[in-house]
Parts: C-alpha cells; sequence; structure tokens
C-alpha cells in the first residue's frame, strides 16, 4: 500500500504506464513509407530512366511517318463497312422475301422477291 505522505505522483508517460516495445529502443531510425521511397528512387535515378526511354524511341522508330499506317487503316475500314452493309442488305432481304427466295435490290429502297414457286413481286420503301 501506499503512504499519503510519502506517495510520489507519476509525471512521465513512462512512471504512469510503464514502458512498451516501441520505446525500449533508444535510437529510432526513420524509414519513409513505400510510396516516398519509390519517388525519392524516382528523382534520383529519373535522368537516367529518361535517357533510356529516349534511346528506346529513338531505335525501335516509334516517332517515324505514319501516314501510309493510317490510309491502310482507312482503306479496311472502309471495306468492312462496306461488308457490313452488305451483310445488312442481305439479311433485310432474306426477312422480307423468305429464306428460300431469291432476292435482288432494285434501289436504295425496292426489293425484288422471286420465290421458288409463284411470280416475283416487288417490295417498295423497304429500309435496309
Amino acid at each position: 500500500m501506499h503512504d499519503p505522505l510519502t506517495y510520489r505522483y507519476k509525471r512521465t508517460l513512462i512512471d504512469a504506464f510503464g514502458c512498451d516495445a516501441t520505446q525500449a529502443v533508444a535510437i529510432h531510425k526513420y524509414k519513409p513509407p513505400i510510396h516516398r521511397r519509390f519517388f525519392y528512387a524516382l528523382i534520383r535515378t529519373g535522368w537516367a530512366v529518361g535517357v533510356v526511354a529516349l534511346a528506346a524511341v529513338v531505335l525501335t522508330g516509334c516517332s517515324g511517318d505514319m501516314r501510309y499506317e493510317q490510309a491502310a487503316a482507312k482503306e479496311l475500314q472502309a471495306i468492312q463497312q462496306e461488308e457490313a452493309a452488305h451483310a445488312s442488305r442481305d439479311y433485310v432481304g432474306k426477312r422480307h422475301c423468305g429464306p428460300a427466295a431469291v432476292h435482288e435490290w432494285i434501289g436504295d429502297k425496292d426489293i425484288r422477291c422471286t420465290p421458288k414457286r409463284g411470280k416475283p413481286f416487288v417490295l417498295a420503301g423497304v429500309k435496309p
């Protein structure tokens, strides 16, 4: 037990709560968080990374003229769009005339359907 006349009040945290494992080491070495360490390393070696990236761009020819590739890509896209339009018109013709009938586009919106049996007929105003 303690005597109130000789009792010493706790004046520090260590007196009040004791010492834990983090306070047992007298000298601490600060270690920055991982994102800061990465940033510092990038700054230290950033000029080298920049030179290597520039050399890679120059040596691989990524900065060359791309007009020919772009022209070929535009031609290919036009061909694909044309094929898609023909496929769409073929689908519309089979849908209106039937799968067994032969269909022929007369204009932009007219289809001539020729069934296997019967007379050919024309559908006007069909949207492809």
